[in-house]
């Protein structure tokens, strides 16, 4: 090898034509393989019955369905069909508020749901309704914020909620 004014090693110019040729036939083989398999997207409106366009949280849950947060409820697909769910005032065992921001789901199969201004919710699967944990500013019986942005089941069951204004709250279910 040689050695440039600047220190560097410098290989031979036929190390260098090699190394060209195999990377020009890597991309002109990915470049037949994805020519080959055609990309198709398919899109999920408000016209099949989503229930509003800014989606903020997609998930799939255990059984296959998909779930979507929106600025306007949460909504689960099951490939042909939208079912909605709803803040409804007269319900507490509705969803708490129509803005999701996260969703995860637990081994139960139960959904957790963070939402903006109504705080977090578990969707009981068994009984399709929601179990609402109300905010307690000290973060001890409830998330310390209603502004949550995130949500995550860890692997022994803990429930993570990213807030908006408060840090991180951490429910422990079994408790």
């Amino acid at each position: 090898m040689k050695t440039s004014a600047w220190g560097c090693a410098q290989r031979s110019a036929g190390v260098s034509v090699r190394r060209m040729s195999v990377f020009a036939l890597l991309l002109a083989a990915s470049s037949a393989f994805a020519a080959g398999r055609p990309i198709r997207f398919e899109r999920l409106s408000t016209d099949q019955g989503l229930s509003q366009s800014t989606v903020m949280a997609v998930l799939q849950d255990s059984q296959g369905f998909m779930w979507f947060g929106t600025e306007a409820g949460l909504n689960r697909y099951d490939g042909h069909a939208v079912t909605v769910y709803r803040r409804d005032v007269h319900d507490p065992n509705s969803l708490p508020s129509d803005f999701v921001w996260g969703l995860a789901e637990d081994r139960a199969g139960d959904l957790w749901v963070a939402t903006e201004g109504g705080g977090l919710a578990r969707w009981d699967r068994l009984k399709d309704q929601f179990v609402r944990y109300p905010v307690d500013p000290n973060g001890a019986a409830g998330p310390a914020s209603g502004q949550l942005r995130t949500v995550l089941v860890d692997r022994n069951g803990a429930v993570w909620v990213g807030t908006k204004d408060a840090g991180l709250s951490r429910l422990d279910p079994r408790t």
